[in-house]
């Protein structure tokens, strides 16, 4: 994984892997609605699963 950059979803706290925008993809498709907490399937995540 990219440890210098964190997904492109604003509400993910998560790092994609390398070459990738999203961290999965629930992220990219949430890119362009807003959420209240993130809905990754990544347990570390930090965006209030």
């Amino acid at each position: 994984m990219n440890a210098k950059v964190k997904c492109a979803n604003p509400d993910c706290s998560c790092v994609p892997a390398d070459g990738k925008e999203f961290c999965s993809d629930s992220c990219a498709v949430a890119k362009d609605r807003p959420q209240l907490a993130c809905e990754c399937p990544h347990p570390d995540c930090m965006g209030e699963h």
